[in-house]
């Protein structure tokens, strides 16, 4: 009887262990995955896709171009901003592989529409710390080549939300992408971490005014900024994009400021590569 008692005591403390251990496991699978082991599983999973915003020209609205914007779409088809993800891809170096994906999969979507009219454009966003990767150059040339779009047609858009560090190298590594063909531009001017100087420095072709100061622009003013802008660039033999337009009083006062060339959700909004490729189909039937 009493060895009965303990084996009823033991079955049962085994019984409470293993609930606890399971408990423990469950708990443990519940806990949300680390940041950064999501986006390398992301990385390596192809989650991280491309998506187009439509470039056009002030004076008709005619697309001329795109810039490749990156998206997360998880396995159950949620697409996650750039915003949620960019910075910790930036502060871990996983942007560079990323970027490199994007690329790639981006000429692969519109290597058609760009080989059939040389004169459209796409450019990607490449932060200085990329830009400065060992092997940058070798890779990009790379994957250029194998999808047939000239690099004339490729514009790597310099971002300010990294600090650059070395401008010496960095204008070198410019210069040598630029006697490759390729052109470049300076995004979010005047409101990153470098000063006004890296623009002489860099010898960029294209100087991109952010939609910070275009949300200013009205019929009551508020042009300061971009007219001053836009005369430096003249200054320094730059075409100028303004981002994040949004009316057509915004475009009707850029295009009068001389502003070349312009992106925002009054003509577009970042669309899937096939739906861009689809836009431009149709502008050149018209």
């Amino acid at each position: 009887m009493h060895n009965r008692e303990d084996e009823n005591f033991f079955i049962a403390g085994g019984g409470i262990l293993g609930l606890l251990f399971g408990l423990l496991i469950a708990q443990l699978l519940a806990r949300p995955e680390n940041p950064i082991t999501e986006i390398k599983r992301g990385i390596e999973a192809d989650e991280f896709v491309p998506y187009v915003q439509p470039l056009f020209d002030l004076r008709d609205l005619k697309i001329i171009g795109g810039e490749a914007l990156m998206r997360w779409r998880k396995p159950d088809g949620t697409m996650v901003p750039p915003s949620n993800f960019i910075n910790l891809a930036e502060d871990s170096g996983l942007i560079v592989p990323m970027t490199r994906s994007i690329i790639k999969q981006t000429l692969n979507h519109v290597d058609d529409i760009l080989i059939r009219d040389r004169s459209l454009k796409v450019s990607f966003n490449i932060t200085p710390q990329d830009l400065m990767s060992d092997g940058f150059i070798m890779d990009l040339t790379s994957i250029v080549s194998d999808s047939r779009v000239k690099p004339e047609q490729i514009v790597l858009e310099i971002t300010e939300r990294q600090e650059i560090k070395d401008e010496h190298k960095a204008a070198g590594v410019v210069e040598s992408l630029k006697a490759l063909g390729y052109r470049i531009a300076l995004d979010d001017t005047g409101t990153g971490h470098n000063g006004l100087s890296y623009i002489q420095d860099l010898n960029a072709d294209i100087m991109k005014i952010d939609k910070k100061f275009v949300d200013f622009i009205s019929d009551d003013g508020g042009t300061e900024i971009v007219q001053m802008l836009v005369q430096l660039a003249k200054r320094m033999k730059m075409q100028t994009i303004a981002e994040g337009i949004e009316t057509e009083t915004q475009a009707r006062i850029l295009n009068e400021l001389g502003v070349d060339q312009g992106q925002g959700y009054y003509v577009a909004k970042p669309l899937k590569p096939e739906e861009f490729c689809m836009q431009v189909r149709k502008q050149a039937l018209k």
